[in-house]
């Protein structure tokens, strides 16, 4: 077990490293609009290959906020983490600073990479792309923060609904 826990480390902060290009790029080519955080509601579901946790979102930006139910797990992988605690964070970024609250313009499912391990305190990278019709995106690579212990790795996804 510590052997795995030490690979999912390093995949995932060597994930996390890859990806600042792609998200020096990103933000070069559109405008960050605010933030995306997100804390566990719920009892987390996992089949091994498969989990699942509630999420409840909130978005911030300097004109108020929106709230958000969804969900984050593996779609595909492996999952052996029990989590006490769960928080992600991402920052925003659009084609335009021109964003409304209340249209709730990231609802839609975000798919990608997902790492994390934890013994006690831990660590997690989540490269998610995707999301709503209206042209917002989720920065690439966020960092969650938990305490749990265990470790999982696979295809993760974030889907969100507006409350």
């Amino acid at each position: 077990m510590k052997v795995f826990g030490a690979y999912v480390i390093a995949a995932v902060f060597s994930a996390a490293v890859t990806m600042v290009p792609v998200q020096a790029s990103a933000e070069a080519e559109g405008m960050r609009v605010g933030s995306l955080a997100c804390k566990k509601t719920g009892d987390k579901i996992s089949l091994l290959i498969y989990s699942r946790t509630p999420l409840t979102c909130t978005f911030s930006n300097g004109d108020g906020t929106e709230v958000y139910q969804g969900e984050s797990g593996i779609a595909l992988g492996l999952d052996m983490q029990w989590e006490e605690t769960k928080e992600v964070v991402f920052v925003i970024v659009a084609p335009t600073s021109d964003y409304r609250i209340g249209s709730y313009a990231l609802e839609g499912t975000y798919i990608g990479a997902k790492g994390s391990a934890a013994v006690g305190v831990g660590l997690g990278v989540n490269v998610l792309i995707g999301g709503g019709n209206k042209s917002f995106w989720l920065q690439p690579v966020s960092v969650e923060g938990s305490t749990g212990f265990g470790a999982a790795a696979g295809i993760g996804y974030l889907s969100l609904k507006g409350a």
